[in-house]
């Protein structure tokens, strides 16, 4: 008598960019062979199919789920404990914050979005007013069915610690992003003689690029010459975007190139001169992890995530976000030609799971985890 295979749902309906995609494509990749060994099926669930190319196993698309919270959470607490009926899982890995309710089935979920550590200011009610808004509400959604998951995956151990207390999760573990840039980096050709600087980003007001734009505003007419500054913005993208435009529409030394390809951007880190990250709010900084794959130097925010995302990565300079001066002083090191160097690099701590495949083993069981 042959034994049913065990079934594994992963989960990523309302996944279509930034880091939490690479998230979720390095997780498929890392499930093929793990898949073909233990002869598991896998069951996934996307936003459409160029989210997940090339994957060889069974795929289902929810494309509405992207266009309202409501079709979100109509199939995540509705549809989604119907349907295991039918399908009938062994477990199931939501990489999208918010646990469905599914008696009977081995379930982790993902926790990425880090919206409720949001420190809001009163410029953010007009800028982000959505982003606000979901500061409030994540703080409530996550709560939903979080402690029936059999282990609750974070990023980093700041946040590990704080939703263990904040919600008691004692199953809650760290599971770093195992993302490389695995593509061929696009040539990119930049102007000769000046330091280049580049911010790859969205037109989300917590990315902060109004930060980077008060410290190029502190340097000399001179010294502006000698630097130019690229962003993946068009400076259209919203009321956040035009803001920033008009801050740096007078100064030619801002280079609006909109969003990349990723061989795009990694042409960028391979020609850059120092990467800038100076965002108020992440989860990891997945920009970070790729430009120290490149050996660049690194402008990055004093912050828990930044410290723990580079870890003993010691081409660093670290900035107080409340004074861009320390920006412009480390770009005008840059510009004359002097070294980035952190002087007390700290190794972060160890997470709790290697890799994907222990995460996979808890949940199927097929190991003695």
């Amino acid at each position: 008598m042959t034994l049913a295979k065990k079934t594994l749902v992963v989960s990523g309906i309302n996944i279509v960019e930034t880091g939490v995609l690479s998230v979720f494509q390095d997780c498929l990749k890392a499930l093929v062979p793990y898949a073909e060994l233990h002869q598991i099926r896998v069951v996934v669930l996307a936003h459409s199919p160029e989210i997940i190319a090339n994957i060889p196993f069974e795929t289902h698309y929810f494309p509405k789920s992207k266009k309202s919270w409501w079709f979100r959470s109509y199939y995540e607490y509705f549809y989604f404990p119907k349907w295991i009926k039918s399908l009938q899982p062994t477990a199931w890995l939501s990489l999208q914050d918010l646990s469905p309710h599914l008696p009977g089935v081995q379930t982790a979920v993902y926790c990425h979005n880090p919206c409720m550590y949001l420190k809001t200011r009163l410029q953010d009610m007009w800028y982000g007013p959505k982003i606000v808004a979901f500061a409030w509400f994540y703080q409530w959604a996550y709560r939903v069915n979080i402690r029936s998951n059999k282990r609750v995956v974070v990023q980093q151990q700041w946040m590990r610690d704080d939703f263990r207390k904040r919600f008691q999760l004692p199953q809650c573990v760290t599971l770093r992003p195992q993302t490389q840039v695995a593509v061929q980096p696009q040539k990119v050709v930049l102007a000769p003689n000046v330091i280049h600087l580049f911010y790859p980003v969205s037109a989300r007001m917590f990315k902060n690029v109004e930060y980077l734009v008060a410290a190029v505003q502190l340097l000399t007419a001179d010294e502006q010459k000698g630097v130019q500054v690229h962003l993946t913005l068009t400076g259209n993208e919203n009321a956040y975007a035009r803001k920033l435009f008009r801050m740096a529409k007078n100064r030619p030394l801002f280079q609006w190139h909109g969003r990349m390809s990723r061989a795009q951007t990694a042409g960028f880190y391979a020609v850059m001169d120092a990467l800038v990250y100076c965002s108020r709010l992440e989860t990891w900084g997945l920009p970070i992890t790729e430009a120290i794959e490149f050996d660049k130097p690194l402008l990055l925010a004093d912050l828990p995530y930044a410290h723990e995302t580079a870890s003993d990565y010691p081409k660093i300079a670290w900035h107080n976000l409340n004074n861009p001066q320390e920006l412009a002083d480390s770009i005008r090191l840059l510009i004359n030609g002097k070294t980035i160097i952190d002087p007390k690099p700290k190794a972060a701590p160890t997470a709790d799971l290697a890799d994907w495949t222990e995460l996979f083993d808890i949940l199927l069981d097929t190991s003695c985890l």
